[in-house]
């Protein structure tokens, strides 16, 4: 892309502005998982609310408030990180959001180790960054049912985090009719990508509302546990839809022109999940 005066940063600005401002206009129609989100997020922001006010069970460990404040303090960072996705989604760069859906997915399991261990042990190594508490992949591992799965999808989302070139080649661009690559700037929809960033980033935030009411029994966790049963099946359905659009993706990318130079391979010959 070649700048041929001063001016076009004001242009570009503008021009992006404008389509922002229609897509999040449109992103209810658009988006149907934007309305789980939402419903995902107030629920955690209910049950932390209620949690905030709660005795200690009875019985309770010496250690049960480390414990509370952990998951509370999580619950407050999941929300934040759940309403900067919606924006971005909201707004046209959902694949840009794949980082903060696999950084809330990490929040997530911190708060449920936190609620997993009513001592407050694992809270408080958690704000000093100690023992299994310290490594955020060994957290957004942590107690998970299907770690195959899981730990290709912290791959991915890393892979979608950092600025490696394969991965942008590969979802961001496309080839023109001459068979060179096209770098997209503007804002837009990706239906699989906001989709699968919507529904994982839903799941999140109930899950983590369940951490909540687990750390506070007194609380009435059917409606989350209700919740997040729904969101797990609209996941799935979302896991099938990124698995048709990465096909259609390496029939699209072929390697027909050479990509730049990114240490010998072809940037472009494979999509990986």
């Amino acid at each position: 892309m070649v700048v041929q005066n001063r001016a076009m940063p004001e242009i570009f600005h503008d021009l992006c502005a404008g389509d922002e401002r229609m897509l999040l206009e449109s992103a209810a129609d658009d988006l149907a998982d934007v309305a789980f989100l939402d419903r995902a997020g107030d629920e955690l922001f209910l049950v932390a609310q209620e949690a905030k006010t709660t005795a200690p069970p009875a019985g309770a460990p010496a250690g049960w408030g480390a414990s509370s404040n952990g998951v509370l303090a999580a619950a407050a960072m999941a929300l934040r990180t759940g309403r900067a996705i919606g924006l971005l989604v909201r707004s046209g760069y959902g694949v840009e959001a794949a980082g903060l859906v696999r950084r809330l997915g990490e929040i997530t399991q911190r708060a449920a180790s936190c609620a997993q261990d009513p001592t407050g042990t694992y809270a408080r190594n958690w704000g000093e960054g100690a023992g299994r508490a310290g490594k955020p992949s060994t957290a957004y591992m942590q107690g998970v049912t299907e770690p195959e799965a899981v730990r290709v999808k912290w791959s991915f989302l890393s892979q979608m985090e950092h600025a490696n070139l394969r991965p942008y080649l590969n979802f961001m661009c496309s080839r023109d009719e001459r068979g060179e690559i096209v770098h997209p700037v503007a804002p837009a929809r990706h239906a699989a990508a906001d989709a699968l960033v919507l529904s994982s980033a839903a799941l999140d935030l109930a899950r983590t509302a369940a951490a909540v009411c687990k750390a506070h029994p007194h609380l009435d966790d059917g409606p989350t546990l209700e919740l997040a049963e729904e969101l797990r099946s609209r996941q799935a359905a979302s896991d099938a839809r990124i698995d048709a659009w990465v096909l259609a993706r390496q029939q699209q990318m072929q390697p027909d022109a050479q990509a730049p130079d990114d240490g010998g391979a072809d940037p472009t010959d494979s999509v990986s999940r």
